[in-house]
């Protein structure tokens, strides 16, 4: 019997733990040929703005973003994961010299695969922070980008 509760045990633990991914949407950017009206849901019908794909998406989401620069800056204030195509190609180019170019204010958020810089970023302009992480949080995967340079 106690051998029985533990392999059930185990296998709720299982489901609980990839019942997370199953049910997270994947939406797409494409800084070329998406549009903001669109729903996101497929390449075809991106989003054109890593925000607003982060705004539209739930905790747990996974957002899918195409090679392009973005002239933007982004909070991230919810659990997801944020994929680019290639650090080389996918590039978050802040769109404030003195703002944060990646603002992470949740825990569990992944970044993987972008250049995270910023190019207008004027002389004497004070310091920009490229990427900031609010205190105490946990579980923040920042893999595969090139940071900088921040000019």
């Amino acid at each position: 019997m106690k051998k029985q509760f533990s392999k059930f045990f185990l296998l709720l633990t299982l489901f609980l733990v990839s019942a997370g991914s199953i049910l997270a949407t994947t939406y797409y950017v494409d800084g070329v040929s998406g549009n903001n009206s669109n729903d996101g849901l497929t390449p075809a019908t991106a989003f054109a703005t890593i925000q607003h794909a982060i705004n539209t998406a739930s905790n747990g989401d996974i957002i899918n973003v195409a090679a392009a620069t973005y002239n933007e800056d982004i909070t991230v204030n919810k659990q997801l994961q944020l994929i680019g195509a290639n650090k080389t190609t996918t590039i978050i180019d802040g769109a404030n010299p003195t703002s944060i170019v990646v603002d992470i204010t949740s825990t569990n958020v992944v970044i993987k695969n972008f250049t995270i810089q910023n190019i207008i970023r004027t002389t004497g302009g004070g310091n920009k922070n490229l990427i900031k992480i609010a205190p105490g949080l946990s579980y923040i995967t920042i893999e595969n980008n090139f940071i900088g340079p921040n000019s």
